[in-house]
């Protein structure tokens, strides 16, 4: 059964402190005014010394019962109690000069063990402080992720938010396996173990099983109206969260997940992803995904209802000021007259970084801005040291920072292995980064990126596996006319692919999900 709303348990805390306050501060005995003398005497004393123990422990359930989702921590729960203890005592303390009562350490005594009692109910009944009770969560998300840190999650949880929504974003903490919460943006992140590394191959599949368990049970009381999972690998705990609140389910498909796996697991592992791939589409209420090739894809495995939102941007989070581009290619060290080109993304195998490093390094009038963590990082960093004048290298780039550092660049390189599967399919966020920036993209011919430079003319193909290649496609881009050709053709489609227009056919799809009549 669904608890009250959060303004009704606020109330009652306010109600019961209040009642709490007035109980404890009232005079007593035959100093007390005539209208309100003996008030207590129907109470035993020895009954009113043990009413102190569940007064105060019901501080701490209310207390925490009207507490926001972001808030429901072991950390709030222990100031929580800190704050009660540090109430009892100075309520004690008060009563020194209310007329017929008196300061007793033994109350002061009794008044903290009745809030370390709340905190001990809280332990006793097996469930988290954020696991006591169901919140306003409208739409639970659920990610393998950090959440707040991947930049698809917050786009849709933004957008979602911006509508009234409650979202609770649930991630992976895979670096240290501690509980955290955030709130940023009107949305709420909690952050889950274990923790674990990448690289496990087929044996990362145990420390899965046990982060869905977490989530799970993290989850037990909450109601949200909508359950969206992001990628396959969320999917199984978030049918069974789904299920058990009567929510409806959404599946997000960043990318073909068995696809991207294929390099990572065996071939059977790879089959069974495959077949569950193929049951779990229809049995979701909507699903969403980044590009028209995976909505194809998926609508011929019999998905009930395929939507694109893609990896849009917003155009006015990449438009610099003049002066303020000039100031950020100072702090790159990157000269006027030199053609800059932005990579900015995890630095795996597959990014194809090696060619690109080769060809700036090769001719002075380019180089390239690198960005970035992952198993070609060192490669990054050896280049940059060894020609500071061509590479640079940034290190972990937080997101916020990305847009300013594309837009100070001439153009956005994209590289990715052509022979990956998973390749057919993409539609990476560095293709919208330059549309929202007005600059022309440099990627391979491959996935639905290629369909759109080759369709609308915002950019050039080329083997980005090939030096030679793509010396020749930094010859064309070093020419000023075509490369503002190029730009003015991506700036053109700012309209069609922007967060707004991501935002809208999310909303359109949740209001239909949740009865909501369109504006």
């Amino acid at each position: 059964m669904n608890r009250p709303p959060r303004a009704i348990r606020v109330a009652a805390l306010t109600v019961y402190l209040a009642l709490l306050l007035t109980v404890s501060l009232l005079p007593s005995g035959q100093d007390a005014p005539d209208d309100i003398r003996g008030w207590d005497e129907w109470i035993a004393p020895r009954l009113q010394d043990l009413l102190h123990l569940p007064a105060y422990a019901g501080v701490i359930v209310l207390a925490m019962l009207a507490l926001p989702p972001a808030c429901r921590t072991s950390r709030w729960a222990l100031a929580v109690t800190a704050a009660a203890i540090a109430m009892g005592v100075a309520l004690e303390y008060a009563q020194a000069y209310i007329p017929g009562r008196f300061a007793s350490p033994l109350d002061a005594v009794t008044n903290s063990c009745g809030a370390l009692l709340g905190l001990g109910a809280l332990a006793a009944s097996r469930v988290r402080p954020c696991e006591l009770a169901p919140c306003e969560c409208d739409v639970l998300m659920l990610v393998t992720s950090g959440g707040d840190d991947d930049p698809r999650v917050c786009m849709e949880a933004r957008g979602l938010a911006e509508t009234g929504r409650e979202v609770l974003v649930i991630g992976w903490n895979r670096q240290d396996g501690r509980r955290s919460f955030t709130r940023r943006d009107g949305v709420a992140f909690l952050r889950l173990g274990p923790a674990t590394r990448d690289g496990r191959g087929i044996w990362q599949a145990a420390f899965l099983l046990r982060y869905w368990r977490r989530v799970r049970r993290a989850t037990t009381r909450l109601r949200p109206a909508v359950v969206h999972c992001h990628d396959l690998d969320t999917l199984p705990a978030g049918r069974r969260i789904a299920r058990r609140a009567g929510a409806k389910l959404v599946f997000d498909a960043h990318e073909n997940y068995p696809d991207m796996m294929a390099d990572h697991l065996p071939a059977p592992a790879v089959t069974l992803l495959r077949r569950m791939e193929r049951r779990a589409v229809g049995r979701c209420d909507a699903m969403i995904t980044v590009g028209q090739l995976l909505a194809e894809h998926y609508r011929k495995l019999a998905a009930a209802d395929v939507r694109v939102v893609g990896n849009w941007k917003d155009p006015s989070d990449y438009t610099l000021r003049d002066e303020d581009r000039a100031e950020t290619r100072r702090a790159l060290s990157l000269r006027n007259g030199k053609l800059a080109v932005s990579f900015i993304a995890n630095l795996g195998p597959e990014r194809r970084l090696t060619a690109l490093l080769e060809a700036v390094e090769a001719d002075k009038r380019f180089c390239c801005v690198i960005g970035g963590d992952g198993p070609q990082a060192p490669l990054a960093r050896a280049a940059a040291e060894r020609s500071p004048e061509s590479v640079v290298y940034l290190g972990r780039v937080a997101p916020g920072d990305v847009p300013r550092l594309v837009a100070a660049c001439d153009a956005v390189f994209y590289g990715y292995d052509a022979d990956n599967l998973n390749a057919r399919w993409s539609a990476p966020n560095k293709l919208f980064e330059a549309i929202a920036a007005g600059l022309p993209i440099l990627t391979g011919n491959f996935g639905e990126i290629a369909h759109v430079v080759r369709t609308h003319g915002c950019g050039l193909l080329a083997d980005t596996a090939s030096t030679a290649s793509l010396r020749e496609a930094l010859e064309v881009l070093a020419d000023p006319g075509r490369r503002g050709e190029m730009s003015a053709r991506a700036a053109s489609l700012q309209g069609q692919f922007s967060r707004r227009a991501a935002w809208d056919a999310l909303t359109a799809l949740y209001d239909e999900l949740d009865g909501r009549a369109h504006p």
